[in-house]
């Protein structure tokens, strides 16, 4: 719902003042009725908590060595086939975490005009943003597979409460 701004297209309604007023706590840069556009508390943080247990819960709960039996395990990995869309997940994030940390790209650089007004585009860091995946809406993409990734998590999880609590009926019968 935030993210389409609870519906505030939809529905045709204007966006509240407090989220217009720029002295406002949550004045909102692109003017539309939700709060991650207000600042990185709502945007960046709740996005970097959600990535991390998306790609990485998967993998800690296997370090950890955590009983299969237990609630937790069960919860973090419903199914192991989630570790198909975790490592998808890191293959579109750490290639754009290392090339941003290292400041790889100098986007001033990506394409100089000669004295006759031709652009000479620099291979070099062109072949950066491919590598980064930077030359689509790389957020947008992060974004889809983790909604992927939730979706299939709730089915897994819904799947194996279900099959728990019909071996435990199972179980009850037999005494």
């Amino acid at each position: 719902m935030e993210e389409i701004s609870w519906g505030q297209h939809l529905l045709e309604y204007g966006t509240p003042q407090i989220f217009l007023n720029k002295e406002s706590f949550l004045y909102n840069h692109q003017k539309e009725f939700n709060l991650h556009n207000t600042s990185n508390l709502f945007n960046e943080i709740p996005r970097t908590i959600t990535l991390i247990w998306c790609s990485l819960s998967i993998f800690f709960i296997k370090k950890l060595k955590i009983n299969e039996n237990s609630a937790l395990h069960m919860f973090t990995r419903p199914n192991f086939k989630l570790l198909f869309i975790s490592i998808l997940l890191l293959f579109f994030v750490i290639p754009d975490l290392v090339i941003s940390k290292l400041d790889l790209i100098d986007y001033s650089e990506l394409h100089i005009r000669d004295g006759g007004g031709s652009i000479i585009y620099n291979f070099d860091m062109m072949l950066r943003i491919v590598f980064s995946f930077n030359f689509i809406r790389l957020s947008e993409l992060q974004e889809l597979i983790i909604i992927y990734y939730f979706f299939w998590h709730s089915f897994f999880l819904k799947e194996t409460l279900n099959n728990k609590n019909n071996k435990s009926d199972l179980a009850k019968k037999k005494l």
